[in-house]
């Protein structure tokens, strides 16, 4: 242990799994030195990062433990209905509303008593915070976000409630910029009320993070059922703003994500008697006319599928095919993008599948 240098140890540990690290932690002291520091920490999670083999998909179940699939060997492998799954403990604060996974972390929100609990499940500890929003007036999550952002690398939680202010039936809208992890309690948490546009907005869900600005797709009343816009909140400025969808669709669902570094979006699309999936890509960020369609996903063409199926953006593998969550059917889907086909990765999957990997991480 004496003869090797703390950066050689640090090298040779950062290839090891969480539970591993555990155990060498109980057994030597000097390694549990080192696989606590800060540095050792930040260097596991760069490294998971950036290696397939670490990368897992997460299912937040609806029982006592949470789910995990190996990226690498059940989806490449072809998976099927034999898929490895192996759980994670889920704290009993973890309970309402998933919010979303980041780093190993899994946040919660009970909007029963309006509490945030943020937790690692590999480590088994998990943290509650208390939203101090008075449920008299009836709040309600319209949207949420969970995750890191990187220009003051704090863990922060985003949510856009609806409430009610007891002496008129007229909707306030507010958003909640929470970073549970924070020292300073007096900039924990920042509430801004927003101007009435939301009234006519709806259907948000769990937000995507690109460029600092966190993305919700939404429906816009005002323009009925084909007209989809994304409602978009900046970490940095705390300010809302818009962006287009791609111009000449007519919509019946869509969702979004991230591909290649750029905004994309799965849209649901009407041509003629039938619906198809098209996949679109904003080349530019925030300019409307650079709006590029990728691909076709057609039910049509494909018996794995229906048009009446939702489809969401999991992730991308390491070959460019789409990993996707879909309901009411709960597959995991993977779209061959070469073979322009669909194979089921299991039958027992969930809606809000998400990329996973575990962490030392809990600031």
């Amino acid at each position: 242990m004496h003869q090797l240098p703390v950066e050689i140890w640090e090298e040779i540990l950062s290839g090891l799994s969480v539970k591993d690290l555990l155990r060498f932690k109980s057994v030597c002291k000097n390694l549990n030195s080192i696989i606590s520091g800060q540095h050792f920490i930040n260097l596991h999670l760069k490294k998971s990062i950036s290696t397939p083999s670490r990368h897992r998909i997460f299912m937040p179940r609806d029982d006592e433990s949470f789910r995990t699939v190996e990226y690498s060997r059940d989806l490449q492998g072809g998976g099927g209905d034999h898929i490895d799954f192996q759980t994670l403990p889920r704290p009993k604060e973890a309970i309402g509303n998933f919010v979303g996974t980041c780093d190993g972390l899994v946040c919660y929100l009970d909007t029963i008593t309006m509490r945030i609990c943020v937790s690692n499940p590999s480590l088994r500890v998990s943290k509650t915070l208390d939203l101090n929003v008075n449920r008299r007036y009836c709040p309600a999550l319209l949207f949420s976000w969970f995750g890191r952002e990187s220009s003051d690398d704090e863990y922060k939680v985003v949510l856009g409630i609806r409430s009610y202010d007891g002496k008129s039936n007229c909707p306030k809208y507010h958003m909640h910029l929470i970073k549970p992890f924070s020292d300073n309690c007096s900039s924990r948490k920042s509430i801004r009320e927003v101007d009435g546009r939301l009234e006519l907005i709806w259907y948000f869900g769990e937000g995507i993070l690109l460029h600092g600005i966190v993305h919700w797709i939404s429906y816009d009343r005002v323009m009925h059922t084909d007209h989809y816009v994304m409602f978009t909140y900046d970490l940095c400025l705390e300010s809302v703003g818009e962006i287009s969808m791609p111009v000449g669709l007519h919509i019946w669902h869509g969702v979004i994500g991230v591909i290649d570094g750029c905004l994309s979006a799965i849209c649901n699309v009407y041509r003629g008697d039938f619906a198809i999936y098209e996949v679109w890509t904003m080349k530019e960020y925030g300019v409307k006319e650079s709006w590029t369609k990728l691909m076709n996903l057609s039910g049509r063409c494909d018996d794995l599928i229906s048009a009446s199926w939702h489809l969401r953006l999991v992730g991308v593998t390491d070959d460019g095919d789409l990993i996707l969550s879909c309901i009411p059917k709960h597959h995991l889907l993977i779209f061959k993008v070469a073979e322009k086909k669909f194979e089921i990765l299991t039958s027992n999957g969930h809606w809000f599948a998400r990329m996973f990997v575990e962490s030392l991480v809990f600031p």
